[in-house]
């Protein structure tokens, strides 16, 4: 069930929340690629499967929207770290889940990459912040005491969402990436990324306890 939706002012991409536990479960050949049911097969927690399912549902539901599709052709292929898209389409998109919570960022003038943290004032980890964060950004969090799990899932959460962007793996270059949380600007990226000036970051907190991230940059001219 969508519970949450946000067109930015330029209307350059749309974010789309589900509550994934008010969605019922469709039949997985009415829907599923070949190679997705082999995927789907092969996970094993029973939560997981359910994720994939629904939110494979809903993503092509999307897509089968936007593009005028049959949901039955639509066929997701894999880049970098395994980011899906579409080929020899216009059509960007990015998902990010947290728990029965599903985040969509989807856009024909931008590529996007988006992550979805639920709030939880008592949950801050040093150790988690000190592997991630640069010294600049550890002070910030911890400057206001009060504010340090909000404020380390702020950073968190941008630096997922450009790591998605690129389609890269979080953990390989989280560390390299500084911005300064409060001003949204990226202070240093890993060499093999695009040029600061060419990613706009946003955040917004949606409802009490869900904190979007979103990276966007223009499209290459190649459609």
């Amino acid at each position: 069930m969508l519970i949450w939706s946000h067109e930015d002012s330029g209307q350059y991409y749309f974010l789309k929340v589900f509550d994934l536990s008010k969605v019922e479960s469709p039949g997985a050949s009415s829907f599923l690629t070949g190679d997705e049911i082999s995927r789907y097969q092969k996970i094993t927690d029973i939560r997981s499967k359910e994720v994939f399912l629904k939110s494979r549902w809903i993503l092509k539901g999307l897509i089968q929207e936007a593009l005028k599709v049959p949901v039955q052709d639509i066929q997701f292929s894999e880049k970098g770290d395994g980011k899906p898209y579409l080929e020899n389409s216009d059509f960007e998109f990015n998902i990010s889940h947290k728990c029965e919570i599903l985040l969509v960022g989807y856009s024909r003038k931008c590529t996007i990459g988006v992550d979805l943290e639920i709030f939880n004032s008592e949950f801050y980890r040093p150790k988690v912040a000190a592997r991630f964060m640069g010294e600049s950004e550890l002070k910030s969090i911890e400057s206001v005491p009060k504010d340090s799990q909000l404020r380390f899932l702020k950073c968190w959460g941008i630096k997922e969402s450009i790591v998605k962007l690129q389609g890269r793996g979080m953990f390989k270059d989280a560390s390299s990436i500084q911005i300064d949380i409060d001003s949204l600007k990226i202070k240093a990226l890993p060499e093999s990324y695009s040029s600061n000036e060419e990613i706009h970051l946003e955040w917004i907190r949606a409802h009490e306890n869900l904190l979007i991230s979103v990276a966007r940059k223009k499209k290459s001219p190649s459609f």
